[in-house]
């Protein structure tokens, strides 16, 4: 015959009452009402056919036989926040595994990772890039970096930046093509497009009205990241998150054509299991927020 174990939640409504002295301060340490913990003490009573407290004018204390449970529920508890404890450290211990588009990685995380290992030098992180569709059960990243409407099912969303798309070419390949002083000089340029983001010229060029300027037509890369290290060695002009080139317009290698940078439909995102992020994570997920908004803020 099964011996049936008393209910969880009985204890701790128990073990915090006998520990505190009051079921309204264990109320408060559970968050939950003061009735809440009575009915499960009561529960937990039935169960073991035993009074485990005396009450007289709004006070408690134990009986001899809630006296023997707690000297063994008490201990139970310690021994299970001691291990709560250590195994919460060895998470914040582990390397932070992060999967990120390889747009975004190539362009702005990896040129940004001595800054982040400066600042937090015990925090460990591995960087994987995948374009895959986001879910968790199928890998081992903490998060996952990609763009889109943030509407991934069972997941954290925190929005890092919108994406506001900006030609960019070198001054060099400007200085050989004076036709870019305006919008309709980009019929006579090479555009650079990528190919994980097909429909980024045709956006810029429908919202700013460009006419006689074939979105289709030049040279066409796998990602971004290599359209854009084609306009950095001067070979045309890339369609660009302002985000991703934000260090390079402000260095000087590269420069923003006309200065209008137009909205695309979709934003970056910081994406973490539904309530799992650990003190590390935390740590990386504010630095890379405060990092692309101070560096947006730099360009203005």
């Amino acid at each position: 015959m099964k011996t049936r174990l008393p209910p969880l939640n009985a204890m701790k409504s128990f073990e915090a009452a006998a520990r505190l002295g009051s079921m309204t301060k264990a109320a408060e340490e559970l968050f939950i009402t003061q009735v809440a913990v009575s009915n499960q003490i009561a529960n937990l009573e039935q169960s073991i056919q035993a009074s485990l407290f005396m009450r007289a004018h709004r006070r408690i204390s134990l009986t001899p036989e809630g006296e023997s449970l707690y000297e063994i529920v008490s201990v139970f508890f310690r021994d299970l926040r001691a291990l709560s404890d250590r195994t919460a450290a060895r998470g914040d211990a582990a390397p932070l595994h992060i999967a990120s588009c390889p747009n975004f990685a190539m362009q702005w995380l990896i040129p940004r990772i001595g800054e982040f290992r400066a600042r937090h030098p015990s925090v460990e992180v591995e960087l994987d890039t995948s374009s895959r569709e986001v879910d968790f059960a199928r890998t081992q990243a903490h998060a996952v970096i990609r763009s889109g409407s943030g509407d991934w099912p069972k997941v954290d969303c925190l929005a890092l930046a919108d994406i506001e798309l900006v030609p960019v070419c070198t001054g060099e390949f400007l200085g050989r093509h004076p036709a870019l002083a305006t919008p309709r000089g980009l019929a006579e340029a090479t555009l650079l497009h990528s190919g994980s983001r097909p429909d980024d010229w045709r956006t810029w060029l429908d919202a700013t009205g460009t006419p006689g300027v074939d979105p289709g037509a030049s040279i066409r890369f796998e990602n971004g990241s290599m359209a854009l290290q084609a306009a950095a060695s001067g070979l045309g002009v890339a369609i660009a998150a302002k985000v991703l080139v934000e260090a390079d317009l402000r260095s000087g290698r590269m420069i923003d054509l006309f200065g209008h940078a137009v909205p695309a439909r979709d934003k970056y995102y910081f994406i973490t299991p539904r309530g799992h992020t650990s003190s590390s994570l935390k740590l990386y997920r504010d630095w890379m927020s405060s990092s692309m908004a101070s560096g947006l803020a730099a360009l203005h």
